[in-house]
């Protein structure tokens, strides 16, 4: 999948696919299933997500992007606001 990505062969079509809530759990699974740097830099997106820690989450995002060859544009802070809103009404501490 990743190597289809880098290539830019679509993967999948979006616009039919219903969001999923990942547990913390799964998403170490997930970050676990990645090797060298990939895994370290997903380890820590995922410590910054659970932490809740948006400005930190944002800046290993977009190095565990860079690392696979993809940007992420940084939010700007309305946005950000209201992601954070809605990622604690689905994740409550």
């Amino acid at each position: 999948m990743l190597s289809k990505l880098k290539n830019g062969i679509e993967v999948q079509d979006f616009d039919t696919i219903e969001p999923i809530t990942l547990s913390s759990w799964d998403r170490m699974a997930l970050v676990k299933k990645f090797e060298g740097a990939l895994s370290v830099k997903g380890n820590a997106a995922v410590e910054a997500l659970e932490g809740k820690r948006v400005k930190e989450y944002m800046t290993v995002l977009r190095a565990f992007a860079d690392e696979c060859g993809l940007t992420v544009k940084m939010l700007d802070k309305k946005l950000e606001r209201t992601l954070l809103h809605s990622y604690r009404k689905v994740c409550p501490p």
